[in-house]
């Protein structure tokens, strides 16, 4: 077996028994659960962010006829609509973008000339380790940084098989 998975399930039954005795240790279970995602977090980071375009204004996403243009010059069709959430990790087309004006923009001067009449595009850094979520409110966005993990208190079919174990 590898060692990596044979870690991973030492792990996992350690974690297991630790949420079994946490009303006898009397352990708050969010304050275990907020322990057990900062440890795996800090662990995680590699300090790799992914750059997501957002629209920071009311208005609504979207971009510039302008940037549609570019990118479909790079062999990149974008779709238009304010809903287009598959492609918010375009931070280096903005970059090349910005390089295709003489003289080169500002990465602030791309992100004004690719943003719709009704949309000011913004950045925000995610870790690349975490996923996102965007939220919006008539148009003005926000970027969500999710938790990747599983919560240890949801039910997995290892859990029914220790259940049974415990009834035999």
């Amino acid at each position: 077996m590898d060692e990596a998975i044979l870690e991973f399930q030492v792990l996992k039954s350690s974690l297991k028994q630790l949420i079994k005795r946490r009303n006898e240790l009397n352990i708050d279970p969010s304050i275990l659960l907020d322990s057990i995602f900062s440890i795996m977090d800090k662990e995680l980071d590699t300090g790799e962010v992914k750059k997501i375009l957002y629209c920071s204004c009311y208005g609504g996403f979207g971009y510039s006829k302008e940037f549609l243009e570019f990118m479909s010059n790079e062999g990149n069709d974008l779709k238009e609509s304010y809903r287009d959430l598959e492609n918010r990790e375009l931070y280096n087309k903005i970059v090349d973008f910005a390089n295709s004006f003489e003289p080169k923009l500002s990465i602030t001067e791309a992100l004004e000339k690719a943003s719709s009449e009704y949309c000011e595009l913004s950045i925000e850094d995610v870790p690349s380790h975490r996923s996102y979520h965007i939220n919006e409110y008539d148009g003005s966005e926000y970027v969500a940084i999710e938790n990747d993990f599983t919560s240890p208190y949801s039910k997995d079919e290892d859990d029914d098989e220790d259940e049974d174990e415990g009834n035999n």
